[in-house]
């Protein structure tokens, strides 16, 4: 990734960055998550059909911004594992965005990480109700999500798909 220049701005300046992020702080993480000829391919000018082929994106840690998921959620429809754990800027609001009617990730969501993440609250269960993909929701360590409401989530949603708790504020779904 040496030498690559963000002189486009949007969405694929910003996977540009992440990309630049992996590879300075975990050499090859991005090669796990991206596909081999999306790393090589950012020059050239098909580069947005590549990003819709994303389907796993991991930005733990990263400054993620409600700007930064509406960028993915119109760039990236087929995202289906998204990891966001330790992002402080992520909160009820940004799950609402991830899960609000006409939105791709609404659908094609099916894990997502938000273990630390301070600012999700108990608010975001409700939200996670609207997908209809979602297997497994990680708030491990979420300090303003109380283990009552993760219940509360659970019986709910067993009118709908059985769901339980692996660990505490780990919710997955029974199959």
């Amino acid at each position: 990734m040496e030498g690559v220049c963000v002189r486009e701005k949007g969405v694929l300046g910003v996977v540009v960055e992440f990309l630049h992020l992996f590879s300075e702080k975990k050499k090859a993480w991005y090669w796990f998550y991206f596909p081999h000829n999306v790393c090589f391919l950012l020059g050239q000018i098909d580069n947005r059909s590549k990003l819709r082929n994303i389907t796993e994106l991991r930005l733990a840690g990263l400054d993620i911004t409600d700007a930064t998921l509406r960028l993915m959620i119109r760039h990236m429809p087929l995202l289906s594992k998204l990891d966001l754990s330790y992002c402080n800027h992520v909160t009820d609001q940004s799950i609402n965005l991830l899960t609000a009617v006409g939105t791709s990730t609404r659908d094609s969501l099916s894990e997502i990480n938000l273990s630390d993440c301070n600012n999700v609250t108990d608010q975001c269960l409700t939200y996670f109700k609207r997908c209809g993909n979602i297997c497994l929701i990680d708030l491990r360590y979420c300090k303003q999500v109380t283990k009552e409401s993760c219940e509360q989530f659970i019986a709910e949603m067993s009118v709908i798909v059985q769901f339980g708790q692996t660990e505490e504020k780990l919710l997955q779904k029974i199959s």
